[in-house]
């Protein structure tokens, strides 16, 4: 059954949001903690961190894009499953209707 309640939507998509914001705030501390405290030079460090950034960067954009490719997936099913059940309402009802209006 589709959840068609907005607010519910909004808090279950606003809850899902901070949980992956905290995650990835965890993961960033971690990894800066494990770099500065991993003995190696100083340009070595900076060249570490540097990479690691990216890393980080062009995570964060692949989950998004698969965020949103999973998002539009989902409001093409739930436009279609609207469909349906209109589709299958109008031919239902209709020919009720139909035989009222000639009874």
């Amino acid at each position: 059954m589709v959840d068609l309640n907005p607010l519910r939507r909004t808090r279950s998509h606003s809850n899902v949001a901070t949980a992956l914001t905290f995650l990835f705030l965890g993961l960033g501390v971690g990894t800066l903690a494990a770099l500065l405290l991993a003995p190696q030079t100083g340009k070595q460090m900076r060249k570490n961190i540097r990479r690691r950034y990216d890393d980080a960067i062009d995570a964060a954009e692949d989950l998004g894009e698969r965020a949103s490719d999973m998002w539009e997936e989902k409001s093409e099913m739930v436009e279609a499953a609207v469909d349906a059940a209109r589709d299958a309402a109008r031919k239902t009802v209709e020919p009720v209707i139909r035989r009222m209006r000639k009874g």
